[in-house]
């Protein structure tokens, strides 16, 4: 009998009965057992996103040395495999993200029917973001940048779990460290589904009793777990409690100070703020990346930790990827890809002539192999009648 497991779950030795679900048009020319690691590569490269396996079968006496010696030549932990390259992530970043979009529907949908909140299917997913995260943690940060009109709340969550992670591994955290992170990420803001619509949403300035209100979000986000008799790690209640908590004490809800705020409710407080700053709301226009960037800065040392305000810029870079950019010349073209040698002459996808005010042929631009060239400011999309994710 077979099981159907994800390509995440695929180890060298199984035996692979069948494709399950693919992006592309890859099929199986036969069954077989796995014997390296580039084979699962391979298959993740082909959009393979799930398979049939027969458990039962185990790898034949000839090639068990093979499996065995790539078993052994396996990374011990996601920071010894190798990166690819962005675009060979893209695919799988893409099939990621909207795995999570739909799994932060599902569970937007169970708990306004009074249904319980799949915690274990977040756990997965942020088992997968890691995955691809670790391969080249670009890829899903350029997802970050693609936004949907009246979805904010969703993608938000979504974002915040990713560049958690993000930063996680550029801090070189523990690895489960991170995944707890990850989920307290996708879980940060779950308590917002129990405050008012008419607050949520409202256009303009919050008067300070709905204000009170929507800062019981993380108080709700919390009784919400609890209702579910779900105990979550330390670390997954501490980014879903402290998101907003300053260090000056004028947060909430508890209004810790200082060291009463743990490092991963100090990186989530940073996170969260420029993911919101750089969403579009109903009540204020998308900023900048750079500009959010500069908003976070100044909230530092006062109400957000300076060492971790300095290491997430450095992290996700001051133009981040996703971000588009004018350049002297008068192109414009976005960051697909960071030049950690020289962070301000980033890898560049030329698509749009300010000079000329028309689109141009797209093509990639190495900006660090043209020093005549440089990036004279970061732009907004919509200026030009741009869409990022007919680009990404």
């Amino acid at each position: 009998m077979t099981k159907t497991i994800s390509i995440n779950e695929l180890k060298v030795g199984m035996f692979i009965a069948g494709i399950a679900k693919c992006r592309g048009n890859f099929a199986l020319k036969k069954p077989g057992f796995v014997t390296s690691q580039a084979s699962i590569d391979a298959l993740i490269s082909k959009g393979v996103e799930q398979l049939h396996i027969d458990p039962n079968k185990k790898l034949p006496d000839e090639n068990k040395a093979q499996g065995l010696e790539a078993t052994q030549s396996q990374p011990r932990t996601r920071y010894d495999a190798p990166l690819v390259s962005v675009e060979r992530e893209m695919e799988q970043a893409k099939a990621l993200h909207n795995q999570a979009r739909q799994l932060q529907k599902k569970a937007f949908r169970d708990l306004e029917k009074g249904h319980n909140l799949d915690v274990e299917a977040f756990k997965e997913l942020g088992e997968g973001l890691m995955d691809s995260m670790f391969r080249n943690p670009q890829a899903l940060t350029m997802m970050t940048r693609i936004r949907q009109k009246d979805e904010y709340l969703l993608e938000h969550s979504i974002n915040v779990g990713i560049l958690l992670g993000v930063f996680g591994r550029y801090l070189k955290l523990d690895e489960k460290v991170i995944a707890d992170m990850v989920t307290g990420g996708l879980l940060h803001d779950i308590g917002k589904l129990r405050v008012p619509e008419e607050i949520l949403h409202k256009p303009g300035k919050l008067m300070p009793e709905e204000f009170e209100q929507m800062k019981r979000h993380v108080l709700h986000g919390r009784d919400i777990i609890d209702e579910n008799q779900v105990v979550l790690p330390k670390t997954t209640m501490e980014v879903i409690v402290q998101h907003h908590e300053q260090l000056s004490g004028a947060g909430y809800p508890k209004r810790l100070v200082g060291d009463e705020i743990s490092q991963y409710g100090r990186m989530a407080s940073i996170v969260d703020i420029f993911d919101a700053l750089t969403g579009e709301r109903v009540y204020k226009k998308a900023m900048l990346p750079t500009a959010a960037l500069s908003i976070i800065r100044s909230m530092a040392p006062d109400k957000l930790d300076q060492e971790l305000v300095n290491a997430f810029i450095r992290c996700i870079n001051v133009y981040p990827v996703g971000t588009l950019v004018k350049l002297q010349s008068g192109r414009l073209g976005i960051v697909v890809e960071i030049n950690e040698k020289a962070p301000t002459r980033p890898m560049l996808k030329l698509v749009y002539s300010a000079k000329f005010n028309r689109h141009i042929n797209v093509e990639m631009y190495n900006l660090a192999q043209y020093e005549s060239d440089k990036i004279v400011s970061a732009e907004k999309p919509e200026a030009y009648g741009l869409e990022l994710k007919n680009y990404i």
